[in-house]
């Protein structure tokens, strides 16, 4: 099937002559979520602990992502999205299934699970980051293990002071032929359109969700005020059938004495969840508490100086 091009702007007695159409344009979809739900997410957000982005290249901030600080168990946040927010992978999917409607792809259908079986409940690609004054993330992109989409929820959002989710057209082989460099005042207005600028943001309140294409880099403005601007974000994966159920990973978590504790389902979706934001159950196993895996400040610190990135600049 043949996709006809929309001509914009022109009279009808050129149309028949000239049309102005996009070549590899990013379909990007936006849709707020109704009142009930965004307060439902604010209240689940206060029961995920989050800690230092120590594991991401050129970024600052708070998150729940264990492949993003050590500072938070692996699986610890999986187990609070199942079980206080199921409700939130349910409405990602139904919003990312409405965007290929509108893409016009009906066939295939997507998984927050990374490892493609939709009711598996330990693979969840789902995290959240906290930014506060001085805080930033560099420019990367989702694709690492055959993600498709990506998604940003913006749960607490000023937009007239919070940090912006900005993408990134890759124009540096035009940039080093001098496309775009001089600071001529009459290319402003060229420099600053959608269609030419190589970093583009995306018009958002709070309550919006972003999809977008996982190829897409992106970063996130440093925060200039103290916020808290708390963002959901995560992937989207193909939902393979003939996986459906076959996904046997579980949860591990790390007693401070060392011990691997293996959850089972039962325990991860049903027991309590404690103050502290650990599962009531998890303290009986060793008769002692666990807590989140913590490194003291000099442990943090040369961690840095192994990756060499002890004094990380923000890329304007």
């Amino acid at each position: 099937m043949k996709l006809k091009l929309k001509i914009v702007g022109l009279k009808k007695s050129v149309q028949g002559r000239i049309m102005i159409t996009g070549i590899h344009t990013t379909p990007i979809y936006i849709e707020g979520i109704g009142d009930d739900k965004k307060e439902s997410i604010k209240k689940f957000l206060y029961k995920i602990n989050f800690g230092v982005s120590d594991e991401w290249a050129e970024t600052e901030c708070m998150t729940t992502a264990a492949h993003g600080s050590t500072h938070v168990i692996d699986g610890e946040a999986d187990v609070i999205f199942n079980k206080y927010g199921l409700f939130i992978y349910d409405l990602v999917i139904d919003k990312a299934h409405k965007f290929l409607e509108q893409l016009g792809i009906k066939n295939l259908k997507l998984t927050v699970n990374s490892c493609r079986d939709k009711e598996c409940k330990n693979c969840a690609e789902m995290w959240g980051s906290k930014y506060t004054k001085g805080h930033y993330q560099g420019i990367h992109n989702h694709v690492d293990n055959g993600e498709l989409f990506s998604f940003v929820y913006f749960a607490k959002y000023d937009p007239s002071k919070d940090a912006d989710l900005i993408f990134v057209k890759d124009m540096t082989m035009a940039n080093a032929n001098g496309y775009l460099t001089t600071e001529i005042n009459e290319y402003k207005e060229f420099e600053d359109h959608p269609a030419f600028s190589n970093h583009v943001s995306l018009d958002v309140k709070e309550g919006d969700l972003v999809i977008f294409p996982s190829y897409l880099d992106h970063f996130v403005s440093e925060q200039k005020t103290e916020g808290p601007r708390i963002t959901i974000a995560g992937n989207l994966y193909k939902d393979i059938e003939d996986l459906t159920g076959k996904c046997e990973k579980e949860p591990i978590y790390i007693s401070t004495s060392g011990e691997k504790i293996k959850l089972t389902s039962n325990e991860r979706l049903y027991c309590p969840i404690g103050q502290d934001g650990i599962p009531d159950f998890l303290k009986s196993h060793t008769g002692q508490t666990i807590i989140p895996f913590q490194r003291t400040n000099t442990q943090f610190m040369e961690s840095r100086v192994k990756k060499d990135d002890t004094s990380i600049q923000h890329k304007q």
